[in-house]
């Protein structure tokens, strides 16, 4: 018998196939992991967009001017084309907080995101300041008043509520409320 020389064509066959399933698994798994790295990325964005919400949100409602400050109430709770909107004057925008003319912030459920916008007084040339959360389906705002209990609106002239809080839901899952404490236990909601 001579020696052989080279493959038959069925091995050559079965070596294309096993190459073939082997680039099919390896094209399923890049698509996988490139599909994991878009949603990983997306979900970053989102919780990186409402952590923006919560601190703007928390910075801005824990530096009410002084009631003397402002014309009109301090805090609104109005209705809006899509729900609730809180208004309200703010020192607690830019740093250092406390400081400097009141800004206008409002928080708005617009299209399918919550909003907040904080306005800067005419005097500063200044950008408003802006952040959201999307995909959110509801929105609700209720403030704490001096007697202990939730109300789903406000102004009570000269007052400020004891507590705001807002919360939404988003279409995965309900966000925890941001609850801001504005007055302390017992002071009746006094400036």
């Amino acid at each position: 018998m001579r020696g052989r020389r080279g493959f038959t064509l069925l091995e050559v066959m079965v070596a294309v196939a096993v190459t073939a399933l082997a680039g099919v698994a390896a094209a399923a798994a890049l698509q996988a992991a490139s599909g994991a790295g878009d949603r990983v990325a997306r979900l970053r964005r989102a919780s990186e967009g409402e952590a923006r919400v919560r601190s703007l949100l928390t910075d801005a409602l824990r530096h009410l001017p002084p009631a003397s400050a402002v014309d009109g109430p301090l805090v609104a709770v109005v209705p809006d084309s899509t729900g609730p909107a809180l208004l309200f004057p703010s020192r607690g925008i830019v740093p250092p907080f406390g400081t400097g003319a009141p800004w206008r912030v409002a928080v708005r459920h617009r299209g399918d995101s919550l909003v907040v916008d904080a306005a800067p007084p005419a005097s500063l040339q200044t950008p408003v300041r802006h952040a959201a959360v999307g995909q959110v389906r509801e929105l609700a705002i209720r403030v704490l008043d001096g007697e202990g209990g939730w109300r789903p609106d406000w102004p009570i002239a000269g007052r400020v509520p004891q507590a705001v809080e807002v919360a939404w839901r988003t279409t995965g899952a309900v966000a925890p409320a941001v609850r801001v404490w504005l007055a302390p236990l017992g002071s009746g909601g006094a400036p």
